[in-house]
């Protein structure tokens, strides 16, 4: 039997496994993006309202929409908007003058809005990091949930940073939202940007969760951190590899 030259025995005994290497690798990114992972999941509670697609269907032949000039509904109109959210989130109705109505309501009794009172009141601004929560007063009635509703009830003006809260759900059971909207005090209104909670009866602040790029997590970072090292380890040990065959060759 032909015995092993000094060289190859020591390619042989000192050589990194490569395959060792990248599983190394492997298992170092697997370890970060399982991290990464935990993180998001951790943070999915809030689900930001596309207000051009409330629905989240991505259809285009269903008008879910409430973006545009009060609410994208036609002028002395109105839109229903069932299934909104597509979450059991109840009926959404938007008013543009229609038998005096301006603004947003609710069919049924799944959608709720809160009010600054009980009674012919307007619907309540939050300030935003406001809590919107089962504190305050909701009622699913048209008549006390718009802007303005004629001769009962008219909402002072909402400026900038100015939010409506919301709930929907049953049996005291309710997942609360805010809507970032404006009003002008007079007859139009415009809705800038939505989000809810997806855990029951779990507050939510006036603008919270609103999309935005997030600042990474440290949970990301120690991510990015190990993957960095493991790549490292592996492209040292692949050219200490590449210099025992070159030795041995």
């Amino acid at each position: 039997m032909t015995q092993p030259s000094k060289n190859e025995t020591t390619v042989q005994q000192n050589s990194p496994d490569v395959r060792e290497g990248r599983m190394s690798l492997a298992a170092y990114l697997a370890a970060g993006i399982g991290l990464a992972g935990m993180t998001g999941a951790a943070e999915a509670a809030i689900v930001n309202i596309d207000i051009t697609d409330t629905r989240g269907d991505g259809s285009t032949t269903t008008v879910d929409a409430i973006n545009g000039p009060n609410g994208g509904a036609p002028q002395g109109g109105y839109s229903s908007l069932s299934n909104w959210l597509a979450v059991g989130g109840g009926i959404l109705l938007i008013a543009n003058g229609n038998y005096g109505y301006y603004g947003l309501g609710a069919g049924g009794s799944l959608l709720q809005w809160a009010l600054t009172s009980f009674g012919y009141n307007s619907p309540r601004n939050f300030a935003a990091a406001t809590a919107i929560d089962s504190s305050a007063i909701f009622s699913n009635d048209t008549r006390y949930t718009h802007f303005s509703d004629g001769a009962n009830s008219s909402s002072p003006a909402f400026g900038a940073g100015s939010y409506m809260g919301f709930r929907f759900g049953s049996n005291s059971n309710y997942n609360y939202g805010w809507l970032e909207v404006t009003w002008d005090g007079s007859l139009n209104f415009q809705i800038l940007s939505g989000a809810y909670e997806t855990t029951v009866n779990t507050a939510i602040a006036a603008g919270q969760g609103a999309a935005s790029v997030p600042a990474p997590s440290p949970a990301s970072l120690l991510a990015l951190i190990v993957g960095g090292a493991a790549l490292r380890q592996w492209r040292a040990g692949r050219r200490k590899q590449q210099l025992l065959e070159q030795t041995a060759a």
